[in-house]
């Protein structure tokens, strides 16, 4: 049996559960005037497209780092070819930093 000083502590207790629980209302019914409600289902999809688009761009990097691998034994014959050697070479450079930084 309970006797009154617990009953008087268990009705503290929910008291102040409820005061938590109307503060957790209230703050929900702010949130969704200025910001309105959050679908969980929108948030989802756009996380999967970002993540979709992250891959796009890592599977570019890669082909790129590809592209420079195979061009071994290229021998500029003229300063434009030896100028776009080097570019060429800034971009492979670039994208292999990005993967590396990608992969810590």
């Amino acid at each position: 049996m309970l006797d009154r000083r617990r009953i008087k502590e268990l009705t503290a207790w929910n008291m102040e559960q409820n005061e938590q629980i109307a503060e957790l209302l209230a703050f929900k019914k702010c949130y969704e005037k200025y910001f309105g409600t959050v679908d969980v289902k929108e948030v989802s999809e756009e996380i999967n497209g970002c993540w979709a688009e992250n891959q796009r761009y890592r599977d570019a990097l890669e082909e790129v780092r590809e592209v420079w691998a195979g061009s071994d034994g290229f021998v500029p014959e003229t300063c434009p070819e030896g100028y776009l050697q080097r570019l060429l070479k800034k971009c492979y450079q670039a994208s292999v930093n990005a993967i590396k930084e990608r992969e810590g």
